[in-house]
């Protein structure tokens, strides 16, 4: 749903590695987790390492474990060494690990920072190999910011720098276990924004919440990519009713949203943006469609795009959206990539006056024979003026101002605490988001200012007295 993180396109290429390779095809583990401690390092540096941890569950018949990465492997242990704490309790370990990191080509946003991914592989005693789809992950840092992000302590594990404020939740108010939790990601972002707002005033417009390990779920072991949380609404005809939960938060009211986002890079920040304001105006019309419950994309069958469509996927195995090409036809557009908001979705997030919507189409039983020329056996036309019609009116508060800037906290939590690269790594990230440049061809991550077409820009600077580093 939405636009894929880079992960999508990990796993794709993991799958057809592991057919290449012939591996069985019940070959991924489950019930499994990994961790790193730090997690995140200086690129290249040799004194830069990590520990890594895997749990292995429902196996006494191993041979070996390891993880491999896209230059090196390493072996991890369950005998009591390499910084194993005991000996076969399933707790697979290997301390001192360099992960290989080349500031050329592995660092993204600016050539800043950048996530290292291993995939963990089990091999049993019958020679059969396991393999996780989930991913370990290791943050990497440019050196050159060693010296960069002074920060501020506040008492009760609670820091800062320019950029980003961090909470070491060693009591586990916020996640009740690390990196496997059976408090959910909605819960824990809420108890972190409360942490936040203990020390900085009732001012941004979102907050961005980050746990710096991937964290699992108690119950399958799998992980939340991401969650919109809509905290209040001011806009009359949008799909949503007048609310605000401000104080459940901690807020007097000015917060609007809250964005729960996984470590390791800022890939579904736009998706979950435009969530806050939503797909909600097209439901009544069929054009959007909820995916969970109160969560709308547009319809696979619409030509809406943006970042809320909802692939298609048809009955040869495509995958993509549909783009009016011609008058009359649509090309299926297959490219899994970047994405500004469409009009529909500025009008909706108050960016875009409601003339300048162009029509949405929904197709019924499109015929993709020739994916560049999409027909269908019939097409219905949704016009900006039939929204209007069904929501009652016009949106409120729309703006001309150009452009409009958003308020944004970055909050980090973490169960012990923070290294200089972990304070670098994550300030750079929050950073990054203030970024009016266009993404790389390779990079899921559409920088807001970028997706809004220069409508809107967020900022992350927190209300401290530390320097912002030279050149930013």
């Amino acid at each position: 749903m939405g636009r894929p993180s880079a992960w999508v396109g990990f796993i794709l290429v993991l799958t057809a590695a592991l057919s290449a390779s012939g591996a069985n095809e019940q070959c991924l583990l489950e019930g499994d987790w990994t961790r790193v401690r730090p997690s995140a390092v200086w690129c290249g540096d040799k004194n830069s390492a990590v520990t890594l941890k895997a749990h292995i569950v429902g196996h006494d018949d191993i041979r070996s474990v390891r993880v491999v990465g896209p230059n090196e492997s390493f072996q991890l242990y369950d005998d009591g060494t390499h910084g194993d704490a005991a000996a076969g309790d399933f707790m697979f370990t290997a301390e001192g690990v360099r992960p290989y990191c080349s500031t050329r080509y592995m660092l993204r946003y600016g050539n800043a920072v950048g996530t290292w991914y291993g995939t963990l592989e089990v091999t049993l005693t019958s020679g059969d190999r396991l393999v996780d789809d989930k991913f370990l992950r290791i943050g990497l840092v440019h050196p050159r910011y060693a010296n960069a992000f002074r920060f501020e302590t506040y008492g009760d594990g609670l820091s800062a720098t320019v950029f980003a404020f961090f909470v070491e939740d060693i009591d586990r108010a916020v996640f009740d276990g690390y990196p496997v939790s059976s408090t959910g990601p909605d819960v824990a972002a809420r108890e972190a924004v409360q942490k936040l707002y203990t020390i900085f005033p009732d001012r941004f417009d979102f907050i961005l919440v980050m746990p710096k390990m991937p964290i699992f779920a108690a119950s399958d072991f799998r992980e939340r990519a991401s969650l919109s949380l809509r905290v209040a609404n001011d806009a009359l005809h949008i799909g949503l009713p007048i609310f605000n939960r401000g104080a459940e938060y901690g807020s007097g009211g000015f917060l609007k949203g809250v964005i729960y986002h996984s470590f390791g890079g800022l890939d579904l920040v736009d998706l979950e943006m435009a969530s806050l304001w939503g797909a909600d105006i097209g439901a009544s019309l069929g054009l959007a469609t909820e995916i969970e419950p109160g969560r709308y994309l547009w319809s696979s069958l619409s030509d809406v795009d943006g970042q809320l469509s909802a692939f298609y996927v048809s009955e040869t195995g495509l995958v993509g959206h549909f783009a009016e090409s011609n008058e009359g036809t649509w090309q299926f557009v297959t490219t899994i990539g970047n994405s500004r908001y469409t009009p529909l979705e500025l009008y909706t997030m108050g960016l875009l006056q409601a003339e300048a919507v162009p029509p949405a189409h929904l197709l019924t039983n499109p015929d993709l024979t020739d994916p560049q020329r999409v027909t269908a056996e019939s097409v219905s036309t949704i016009t900006i003026e039939d929204l209007i019609a069904a929501q009652g009116g016009v949106r409120t508060r729309l703006t001309d101002a150009t452009p409009v800037e958003f308020s944004v906290a970055f909050v980090v939590v973490g169960d012990e605490p923070f290294t200089s690269a972990e304070y670098a790594y994550f300030s750079l990230l929050a950073y990054e988001l203030t970024t009016k440049a266009a993404p790389a061809a390779t990079d899921y991550f559409a920088p807001f200012y970028w997706a809004t077409g220069g409508r809107a820009a967020l900022r992350v600077l927190l209300p401290v007295t530390l320097p912002i580093p030279s050149g930013m």
